[in-house]
């Protein structure tokens, strides 16, 4: 018998070695799995808390603005009305939030549990006319104090007697 001197040796893995790698990479895909949909579930809670807040945000600049740039500022139930000389923005305060709707663009909050305190020029005037304005809330486990007061010039307050 002749030896072939141009044998090939193939060195390859074996099927064990296959399973061992196959095995670890199925473990790491898991666990990169797992940590990504824990950062996901993370990320899309700070998402919402971070929506919330911006909307919060958003009411109490856009009440403040309304409160201290209107030239009077009515309360009927729980609608505030913003008066200035060309428009008016209208505010529903109920107990599950706070409705801003200025010429038909509403802009919302919603809070659990809302209670509103006034403080009118006159109490015997039934035109509403408010000096401050206490708004209490609740939202996502946070207690909120809201207050505003306005200043009316003394001819305004005057000629509002009438």
């Amino acid at each position: 018998m002749r030896k072939n001197k141009h044998t090939l040796f193939l060195k390859a893995f074996t099927i064990m070695e296959l399973l061992v790698v196959m095995g670890v990479a199925g473990l790491l895909i898991s666990a990169s799995y797992f940590i990504l949909t824990q950062f996901n579930s993370f990320f899309h809670q700070q998402s919402k808390d971070q929506e919330s807040i911006l909307a919060q945000q958003s009411i109490y600049s856009q009440l403040s603005d309304d409160f201290f740039g209107s030239q009077e500022v009515r309360l009927s139930g729980r609608e505030l009305t913003a008066i200035y000389r060309d428009h008016s923005v209208v505010y529903e305060l109920d107990r599950a939030g706070i409705v801003r709707d200025f010429i038909g663009v509403k802009d919302s909050l919603e809070v659990q549990e809302l209670t509103l305190e006034s403080v009118l020029i006159s109490e015997s005037n039934d035109k509403g006319l408010i000096r401050n304005l206490h708004l209490n809330f609740e939202q996502d486990g946070v207690v909120y104090r809201w207050s505003f007061s306005k200043t009316y010039g003394a001819a305004y307050l005057v000629n509002y007697g009438d």
